[in-house]
């Protein structure tokens, strides 16, 4: 009996924990924080396996308010990933007004019209993962129309002596009298316009867009995923450059459940103010000086 009391109150004191619980964590990186063209990076939490990346591409630049610079694109895909694994992310910048965005590729340069947007790329453990394409840039004109929208995935060509956009890793081909074709691969970079009239740069993505040709709008680049399930669309906000936004569960440390205590036992009830030791040690003495006491009378009888 008292090997299975102890048993039990060893078990009673091994702490317990609460289920293993998680909390959605998102952080969102922009031009504001991180210099457009600059690799950064950041590593996956413990406990982390599984990563959503939104990532977006620079838009065109433009000279017109009513011709606007192509939107760059949106890429979102869920990663399998790995605690500490690290990610390399370059924002891509918007173009401006004859000047191509930085970015993983940069884009191409105008003359006298929109520069092409920078993409944005994001790599994992030094292999690229995620590139985001950017929108061609616009020439003044009366024409409708603009710079070609980055890859969805493939780039869109320009809307007037427009460039082409990147394809499949292949830089969009220019028009002529000016417009040079866009970079190939991974880092493509946008076609400048190499001349003395107005044309814009295109885009740069996975493979970049062609520069317009004279007055032209520039395509836009191309965008990719290595991981498939990705969703490819145009930006829709209105924010100032690309930007990435990382979306995870991360583990709550579980909390850790004191055993409750053993109740202590329960003192023996005093009497005449003794312990029942003490009680016990007091009737021996007095039980020892009666039966001397009977010794010592039986003795003197005897006599």
């Amino acid at each position: 009996m008292v090997i299975r009391l102890a048993v039990a109150a060893l078990l009673l004191a091994v702490p317990t924990t609460a289920a293993a619980e998680t909390t959605p964590e998102h952080e969102t990186f922009t031009t504001a924080e991180q210099a457009a063209g600059v690799a950064f990076e950041w590593v996956v939490p413990e406990g982390v396996t599984s990563l959503t990346v939104t990532a977006t591409g620079g838009s065109g630049g433009e000279s017109d308010s009513a011709r606007p610079g192509g939107s760059g694109a949106t890429v979102t895909v869920t990663l399998p990933v790995e605690p500490g694994q690290v990610l390399s992310i370059t924002l891509g910048a918007d173009g401006l007004l004859g000047t191509g965005g930085a970015g993983f590729g940069s884009g191409g340069e105008g003359i006298d019209a929109g520069g092409g947007g920078g993409s944005t790329g994001v790599s994992i453990d030094g292999t690229v993962s995620i590139v985001a394409g950017a929108g061609g840039g616009s020439a003044t004109s009366t024409s409708a129309g603009g710079g070609g929208a980055a890859g969805t995935p493939d780039g869109q060509p320009g809307s007037r002596r427009g460039g082409a956009g990147g394809t499949g890793g292949n830089g969009g081909l220019g028009v002529a009298p000016w417009g040079e074709p866009g970079g190939a691969s991974f880092v493509g970079g946008g076609g400048t316009v190499n001349g003395s009239e107005a044309g814009s740069g295109g885009g740069a993505g996975y493979g970049g867009g062609g520069a317009g040709g004279a007055y032209g709008d520039g395509g836009g680049g191309g965008s990719y995923s290595a991981t498939s399930g990705a969703a490819f669309s145009s930006r829709l906000d209105d924010l100032v450059d690309g930007w990435v936004q990382l979306d995870y569960q991360l583990p709550v440390p579980a909390e850790v459940v004191p055993a409750p205590e053993a109740a202590a036992p329960a003192e023996t009830p005093l009497v005449l103010g003794l312990s029942s030791a003490q009680v016990g040690m007091l009737a021996g003495g007095i039980a020892v000086l009666f039966i001397g006491a009977l010794i010592v009378r039986g003795a003197v009888r005897r006599r």
